[in-house]
């Protein structure tokens, strides 16, 4: 498990600021504002999120650089409980932030789900390595069956109960596991459910098999399709069922959405695109990307994502439509 984290360097000296990439300061002209960085010769373009630049008053900030380091895992696939690279996962797919900054990662080939503390210590939460099934119980007991294929599977936390909600992909079922390791079944019936995203007590499925956005109430237990037209894929913007998706996978929430009016964005995986669902549930296309398959969605409602045939990680802006890489496998 790797994390990304903005490299710092100084600003350049008030009064210049440098080409991006360059090393030296060469060029003259107005400040750019803390936060952004020169591009060229000639203008000032924003970080995103700001804080990835240094900070220094009214003076011209370097390039963005971003590094990642690894958490947890290496050398190779397989299976152990440890800490930092001493721990082995074999398909790691859906990965959620719980309480503290913890992480669970659904762990596809052993049809495991894992517990990755802040300082790296990696234990089981449910699942048995190896052992495919769907058994609702708690711990190395409880049974999943996430193997299938070049799919991705989901996971997200729910912070009212402290679960993590998992897509069973092979099962065709979501998942909730308790922070004792207790597995439940919420629901069934979706055909290799993917990406989730958890907004009050709502879950949103991304049921890429069905080619649609489902909703999951959890007070009641119904579900509704809240965007697409199941059983239909294509391509479509528009409301509701009005809309089409060809293999939605990854889904994200805005954080800042309210638990009646939240804003949805997808991995429309076969379409290449990247697409939004409005609070109203109309779904219009923010860009042309080669199959995103992961995404996340910042404090800012920055979009982050990666791409299916490449490495990397991604970002898009939306207010002012930028897309760039920002890392580089």
């Amino acid at each position: 498990m790797r994390r990304a984290r903005a490299a710092q360097q100084a600003p350049c000296a008030a009064g210049a600021f440098s080409a991006a990439g360059a090393a030296s300061c060469a060029f003259t002209a107005s400040t750019c504002p803390a936060g952004t960085y020169a591009s060229g010769a000639a203008s000032c373009v924003g970080c995103y999120p700001a804080t990835a630049c240094a900070v220094a008053g009214l003076r011209a900030q370097p390039p963005c650089l971003w590094f990642a380091s690894t958490l947890a895992g290496g050398g190779g696939g397989g299976f152990a409980n440890g800490f930092g690279t001493s721990a082995l996962f074999n398909g790691p797919v859906g990965l959620a932030e719980g309480a503290a900054g913890a992480l669970f990662v659904v762990d596809k080939v052993g049809s495991t789900v894992r517990s990755v503390a802040v300082a790296g210590n990696v234990t089981t939460l449910a699942g048995s390595n190896g052992n495919t099934g769907s058994v609702d119980a708690t711990g190395t007991s409880a049974r999943f069956d996430f193997w299938a294929g070049f799919f991705w599977g989901g996971a997200a936390f729910h912070p009212p109960s402290g679960a993590v909600f998992v897509s069973d992909v092979n099962n065709g079922r979501v998942r909730a596991i308790s922070p004792a390791g207790v597995v439940e079944t919420l629901a069934a019936g979706f055909y290799v459910p993917q990406g989730l995203a958890v907004v009050g007590d709502t879950v949103f499925i991304a049921d890429m098999g069905n080619s649609a956005i489902m909703a999951l109430a959890l007070l009641s237990g119904a579900v509704a399709t809240h965007a697409g037209r199941r059983f239909t894929s294509g391509f479509s913007d528009g409301a509701g069922t009005n809309a089409l998706f060809n293999n939605p996978v990854a889904l994200a929430a805005d954080p800042r959405s309210a638990a009646a009016s939240v804003t949805l964005y997808v991995g429309d995986a076969s379409n290449n695109r990247l697409r939004k669902v409005s609070p109203l549930g109309v779904v219009s296309t923010l860009s042309a990307d080669y199959g995103p398959i992961s995404l996340s969605v910042d404090q800012l409602g920055n979009v982050w994502y990666s791409r299916g045939g490449c490495t990397g990680l991604f970002f898009f802006t939306e207010a002012k439509s930028i897309q760039s890489q920002i890392l580089q496998g």
